[in-house]
C-alpha cells in the first residue's frame, strides 16, 4: 500500500483512459492509465509477451493492479494510442488531427498493433501520394478547394514534422511526399528545420537524420528542376524571329526560384510561359511533362531513401 501511495503522490490518473475495472496500470511520464491487459494482449504481441513475464514479489502496483512503466513515450501520445485500441478504431478527433494521428501511427508500429497501424496508414495515404497520378489528383483537389480528411497535414509545420518523424519508422513510403511538403511549408526557414516548432506548449523537432535528408533533398530537387524539368528555360535559344523569349527567360526564372534558391520541380506553376512563342512553349511543356515524371521516380532517392518500389508495401 505504501508503494501505491507514493505513485499517487507523483502521478495523476488519466481523465480519458481510466477504467475502474481495468486489470493493469500503465505509467507514462507522470500519467497513469488503467486499462485491460486482455484487450492489449489480443491486439498487441508486444503486450501479450510483456504480460507473461514473471514479476518479482516486490513489484509495484496501483489500486491492486500491476504497474508497468513505459519509458521514452509521451503521455498524450499514449493516451491517444490507448483510446484508439479501446475503441477498436481511430476516433474522429484523432483521425482529423495529423499530430495526434502520427502518434497513433508511431506507437501502433512500436507496440505491434497491426490493425491500428493499418487504419492510420489508410487515413494518411490519400494525402501522402506515392504515385505521380495520385499526386496530381491531390493537387487538383487542393486547387479546387476541396476538403481533405486530415487537412492540417498539408499546411502546418507541426503536423508535417510529427508525421515525418512517425513515418520514418512506421510508414516510410509516406515520407518522400511529407518531406517535399516540409520543404515547401518551411519556406527556407532553417530555424524550423533545426530548431523545431511549438505545438500545444511542446517543441516538436524533426529527427536529426531527417534534418539531413531535408537539406540534401532541397539542393538535389533544385538541381533536378534545373536539369530535367526546366532545361529549356535555362539553356535553349528561341528559334523564332519577332519574339522576346530569351529576355523573358530571366523574368520567368525570377518567378520560379524561391527567395532561398529552392526551385520546386513538381509544383505546377501559373501560366508564366504564356508570352513565349509556340515553339519555345511546346518545348518547355514537353520538358516539364517528362521531367516531372523522372523527378517523381527519383523523389525518395533525393532524400537519401530507398526507391519507391522498396518503400511501398505490396498492397499499395
Amino acid at each position: 500500500m505504501a508503494t501505491n501511495e507514493v505513485i499517487r503522490a507523483c502521478s495523476s490518473r488519466s481523465e480519458d483512459v481510466w477504467f475502474e475495472d481495468g486489470t493493469v496500470v500503465l505509467q507514462v511520464e507522470n500519467t497513469l492509465f488503467r486499462v485491460y491487459s486482455g484487450l492489449l494482449s489480443r491486439h498487441s504481441p508486444f503486450f501479450k509477451h510483456l504480460f507473461t513475464l514473471p514479476q518479482p514479489p516486490d513489484a509495484e502496483c496501483c489500486d491492486g493492479c500491476p504497474l508497468i512503466k513505459l519509458v521514452a513515450d509521451d503521455a498524450e501520445d499514449v493516451r491517444d494510442f490507448l483510446l484508439a485500441i479501446h475503441e477498436i478504431g481511430i476516433p474522429n478527433a484523432i483521425a482529423g488531427n495529423a499530430v495526434r494521428l502520427s502518434a497513433v501511427l508511431q506507437l501502433s508500429s512500436k507496440y505491434e498493433v497491426a490493425e491500428l497501424h493499418l487504419k492510420a496508414v489508410e487515413i494518411l495515404t490519400p494525402i501522402c501520394p506515392v504515385t505521380l497520378s495520385t499526386y496530381y489528383a491531390l493537387d487538383a483537389k487542393l486547387r479546387a478547394g476541396e476538403s481533405l480528411s486530415v487537412e492540417c497535414l498539408l499546411n502546418t509545420l507541426p503536423a508535417l514534422i510529427a508525421v515525418a518523424n512517425a513515418a520514418s519508422t512506421a510508414a516510410p513510403h509516406l515520407l518522400p511526399f511529407v518531406l517535399l511538403q516540409l520543404i515547401r511549408t518551411s519556406d527556407g526557414d532553417n530555424d524550423v528545420i533545426f530548431g523545431g516548432v511549438i505545438h500545444n506548449n511542446k517543441c516538436i523537432m524533426l529527427k536529426p537524420h531527417l534534418q539531413t535528408s531535408l537539406m540534401n533533398g532541397r539542393s538535389t530537387l533544385t538541381r533536378l528542376a534545373r536539369d530535367i524539368v526546366y532545361p529549356s528555360v535555362f539553356g535553349h535559344s528561341c528559334p523564332e524571329e519577332g519574339f522576346f523569349c530569351d529576355s523573358l527567360r530571366i523574368q520567368v526564372l525570377s518567378e520560379l526560384y524561391r527567395w532561398d534558391g529552392f526551385l520546386d520541380p513538381l509544383r505546377r506553376q501559373a501560366n508564366i510561359f504564356a508570352h513565349f512563342c509556340g515553339s519555345c512553349k511546346n518545348r518547355i511543356k514537353a520538358d516539364m511533362f517528362s521531367g516531372r515524371a523522372a523527378v517523381w521516380s527519383e523523389l525518395p532517392k533525393a532524400f537519401g531513401l530507398s526507391s519507391w518500389q522498396e518503400l511501398t508495401p505490396l498492397d499499395e
